[in-house]
């Protein structure tokens, strides 16, 4: 037998359980993207979004472990970029609207001119977090102190900028709301960050729950009676979830293994500026998909400045033009009070995307089911010629034995 013969059945092989991975690969992928298309018709319905005029003041993305919920490690210490609107925040800096940045890691020094906030995390973007915003710590003065710029050391021990351990046992950073930040905030409306982003992803909570039977590429309605289940649902859906998994999404303890391999989601944001009633201006923290949850996983990476990284700093650097644009206020559920949830891609984007992800896989399933099926029918093929080539060697040795005899 040659080396041809005797590794050709090896690679049919092998080229089988590539087709069977892939096809069960892809298949899942289908499935799960086909799930998020449907839910994305829910919540991404053009009928529940009005259009209207707002200028972005300030941008970033803030990023959350996907095991722990908490703050990402590994970057280096967030700063300033410019000193001019819309203060634009890179990836690496950590930052949570309306601009609190990552300024440096528990025993290491802090400059900051502006407000420092000695804590675990400032935000929290995991889907089925009550509330993305960490607030105790940004309103309790014993751990957030005014600064000049002088450098502060992060922590709580000897000559420490803090008096107290906010959170025994967790790991802890110091985080930076720069006095720019903080007038552009006294210059308008109430900024309710956290009260919005609870709203907001109540409201999209309750539209997961709600998603209807249907594939991708039929027609989607969205009916007052959906919007009337979201409004019904929403705390219902959320409050459930909050109390049997808060406590599970906490930060890493100090002696978690620092080795393992880590995923990191990043939120894009905007603090923007819009038309209030009365000619007043009202300030809203907006997202992606108008919620925190929405965005959640969108942007990954394994580790830091990989993944996605580039392509969601990108994404807020195009928002924060100088110039006005169009935003998208939710018009149904709770979250239409007060315009709440504030979207930065126009009503169905999301729902596209997740269209394009089901295409793309659903290419892959086909071409893996192709292969598998090729192999299969090569596989046949050999068994068949080697099943011709026996009994055509059993005739020939046959013919021999005859002569031989003679």
């Amino acid at each position: 037998m040659s080396c041809i013969d005797r590794c050709l059945p090896v690679c049919v092989l092998g080229i089988l359980a590539l087709g069977i991975i892939g096809t069960t690969v892809s298949g899942c992928k289908v499935a799960k993207y086909s799930a998020g298309f449907e839910r994305a018709a829910i919540w991404d319905a053009p009928a529940s979004w009005e259009e209207v005029p707002c200028k972005v003041l300030s941008a970033g993305v803030a990023c959350t472990e996907k095991d722990t919920g908490g703050t990402c490690g590994g970057y280096l210490a967030g700063h300033l970029q410019q000193n001019f609107s819309p203060y634009v925040f890179d990836t690496q800096d950590i930052a949570a609207c309306p601009g609190t940045y990552y300024c440096s890691k528990e025993g290491e020094l802090c400059s900051c001119k502006g407000d420092v906030t000695y804590a675990t995390r400032v935000f929290n973007g995991q889907p089925d977090s009550n509330t993305p915003y960490e607030m105790d710590q940004l309103t309790n003065p014993s751990y957030t102190i005014a600064s000049d710029g002088t450098a502060l050391l992060c922590g709580n021990g000897e000559g420490s900028a803090f008096p107290d351990d906010p959170t025994p046992g967790w790991v802890k950073h110091c985080w930076c709301t720069p006095d720019v930040i903080k007038t552009l905030i006294a210059g308008g409306s109430p900024l309710r960050k956290e009260r919005c982003s609870e709203v907001a992803n109540q409201d999209y909570a309750a539209a997961r729950e709600l998603a209807p039977a249907t594939g991708p590429g039929q027609e989607q309605e969205t009916s007052a009676t959906a919007s009337d289940a979201v409004l019904e649902l929403g705390e219902a859906v959320v409050a459930e979830k909050a109390r049997d998994e808060m406590d599970e999404r906490r930060l890493a303890t100090v002696v978690a293994d620092a080795r393992r391999r880590r995923t990191f989601s990043y939120t894009p944001w905007a603090l923007v500026e819009i038309d209030g009633p009365a000619d007043t201006k009202q300030l809203s923290c907006a997202y992606e998909f108008g919620s925190t949850a929405a965005s959640y996983g969108e942007y990954q990476s394994d580790g830091t400045y990989g993944g996605d990284v580039w392509q969601v700093e990108s994404l807020v650097k195009d928002w924060a033009s100088p110039f006005g644009r169009m935003c998208y206020a939710r018009s149904a559920g709770s979250a239409a009070e007060g315009r709440c949830a504030m979207a930065m891609s126009s009503p169905g984007s999301m729902g596209e995307r997740r269209q394009d992800d089901v295409n793309m896989w659903s290419r892959f399933l086909w071409f893996s089911i192709a292969l598998s099926i090729l192999a299969l029918l090569c596989g046949c093929g050999i068994v068949a010629l080697s099943s011709i080539g026996s009994k055509a060697s059993g005739s020939g040795d046959d013919e021999s034995e005859l002569l031989s005899s003679d």
